[in-house]
């Protein structure tokens, strides 16, 4: 969505879409403060940063949560502004208003929060393996290793990172193994080779 808002935060001009987002009227909330509709916290956040953010809005993407939407919940928004300089031919030409665009993304944050909790219970399951686990990208770069892999090479499992992972094999060994990787796709994502790392 987006709302026009004036040097004291007051709204201006509001869109259907933004209208939605807070289950109200455009024309109930032209003229209301848009720190109004935010929770408390970031409320006072957005009215400690709305003069400097007035002045040089470029940039600046904030990311506040609404008090109320209109599913009755709370929603995290991101905005972004830019000035509408009125008064073309000034020398010094000021921002009489801003454009926000307001952009929900409760649902990508949930999403980023899931996959965090997917990864660390990952991690954890990987670190108390017995067994040597390692991810890698298509050509064999390493994103992760677990303790018992790093231990097997005599390294840290962070200094695995970036490491290529066919340079822990056996010479014999990295053909196969490349050959392995690049037959994966998403119609058959598993196979198994047993190869020699070095020592």
């Amino acid at each position: 969505g987006y709302v026009v808002l004036d040097p004291a935060g007051v709204l201006k001009q509001v869109n259907k879409t933004f209208a939605r987002m807070v289950g109200q009227d455009t024309l109930q909330l032209q003229g209301t403060a848009f720190a109004g509709l935010l929770a408390p916290d970031s409320e006072q956040i957005f009215r400690g940063r709305f003069r400097s953010f007035f002045k040089k809005p470029e940039g600046k993407a904030s990311i506040y949560q609404l008090a109320t939407s209109s599913e009755g919940r709370t929603r995290t928004i991101r905005i972004e502004a830019v000035p509408n300089f009125e008064r073309e031919g000034s020398e010094t030409p000021a921002a009489e208003e801003l454009l926000v665009t307001v952009v929900d993304v409760t649902e990508q944050q949930e999403a980023e929060r899931e996959l965090e909790k997917s990864r660390a219970l990952y991690r954890s399951l990987a670190e108390d393996m017995p067994v040597f686990v390692t991810a890698v990208k298509p050509d064999g770069t390493v994103i992760y290793a677990n303790q018992a892999l790093a231990s097997l090479v005599g390294q840290a499992p962070e200094a695995l990172e970036g490491v290529c992972f066919f340079d822990m094999l056996d010479d014999e060994a990295r053909e196969v193994a490349a050959r392995a990787l690049g037959s994966l796709n998403p119609d058959s994502p598993t196979g198994s080779s047993e190869q020699l790392y070095r020592a």
